[in-house]
Protein backbone atom coordinates (compact mmCIF):
# COMPACT_ATOMS: atom_id res chain seq x y z
CA UNK A 1 0.00 0.00 0.00
CA UNK A 2 1.69 3.35 -1.31
CA UNK A 3 1.46 5.81 1.59
CA UNK A 4 3.61 8.46 0.37
CA UNK A 5 0.85 11.00 -0.87
CA UNK A 6 -1.46 10.97 2.53
CA UNK A 7 -1.75 13.59 4.69
CA UNK A 8 -0.28 13.90 8.36
CA UNK A 9 -3.76 12.80 9.84
CA UNK A 10 -4.37 9.83 7.53
CA UNK A 11 -0.84 8.55 8.43
CA UNK A 12 -1.68 9.17 12.21
CA UNK A 13 -5.00 6.64 11.80
CA UNK A 14 -2.91 4.45 9.73
CA UNK A 15 -0.58 3.86 12.74
CA UNK A 16 -3.43 3.49 15.06
CA UNK A 17 -4.95 1.23 13.03
CA UNK A 18 -1.78 -0.73 12.53
CA UNK A 19 -1.33 -0.79 16.44
CA UNK A 20 -5.21 -1.85 17.02
CA UNK A 21 -4.51 -4.94 14.77
CA UNK A 22 -1.66 -6.02 16.07
CA UNK A 23 -3.23 -5.64 19.55
CA UNK A 24 -6.15 -7.79 18.70
CA UNK A 25 -3.84 -10.08 17.18
CA UNK A 26 -2.46 -10.37 20.55
CA UNK A 27 -5.38 -10.85 22.27
CA UNK A 28 -7.40 -14.02 20.20
CA UNK A 29 -3.97 -15.63 20.87
CA UNK A 30 -4.57 -15.04 24.63
CA UNK A 31 -7.96 -15.86 24.32
CA UNK A 32 -7.52 -18.88 22.46
CA UNK A 33 -4.76 -19.88 24.88
CA UNK A 34 -7.32 -19.38 27.81
CA UNK A 35 -9.80 -21.42 25.97
CA UNK A 36 -7.10 -24.39 24.84
CA UNK A 37 -6.42 -24.26 29.13
CA UNK A 38 -10.17 -24.22 30.28
CA UNK A 39 -10.76 -27.58 27.67
CA UNK A 40 -7.53 -28.93 29.10
CA UNK A 41 -8.02 -28.84 33.00
CA UNK A 42 -11.88 -29.29 32.68
CA UNK A 43 -11.55 -32.62 30.63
Amino acid sequence: MDTEDFDSQSKQHLNFYNGFMSFMMVSAVAIAVVLILMATFLL
